[in-house]
């Protein structure tokens, strides 16, 4: 706890804003990690499909980043490609039932209270997320 309560405040509701965001969906079935993985390779161009740009955007290590991905493809959510340029790299992309998972996604509901919010606030919001991202 620091001397600002406010601040303290706000911290406890960003952390279970946060858990709201990651509970439920797809039966349960998927951890947080899974549902960022499933998430990145949904959105992400196919040069970023990868293992290793995965992990620099988890911010964790290419070994978990990579076992993550191998329980993604086990599950049946992802696929694997090699590449047609090397051969060696891998990319991956969602199956059918990837992107049916996504549909049960725990992020919408809080998604969808966002955007509830006028496009001014939202903004505020971003701006303020960015900082606290960058001071962390």
């Amino acid at each position: 706890m620091t001397p600002d309560p406010l601040a303290d405040l706000c911290a406890e509701l960003m952390l279970h804003l946060a858990r709201l965001g990651q509970s439920g969906g797809y039966g349960q079935r998927l951890t947080q990690a899974q549902w960022t993985a499933l998430r990145f390779f949904a959105r992400a161009n196919r040069f970023s499909r990868t293992p290793s740009a995965f992990s620099s955007f988890h911010a964790t290590t290419r070994g978990t980043a990579s076992q993550t991905v191998k329980s993604l493809v086990a599950a049946g959510l992802l696929e694997r490609h090699r590449s047609e340029s090397d051969g060696r790299s891998l990319r991956f992309e969602l199956t059918e039932a990837g992107r049916t998972a996504l549909e049960e996604d725990p992020l919408d509901d809080l998604s969808r209270a966002l955007a509830a919010l006028p496009t001014p606030r939202r903004a505020d919001l971003l701006a303020t997320l960015r900082v606290l991202v960058e001071r962390v």
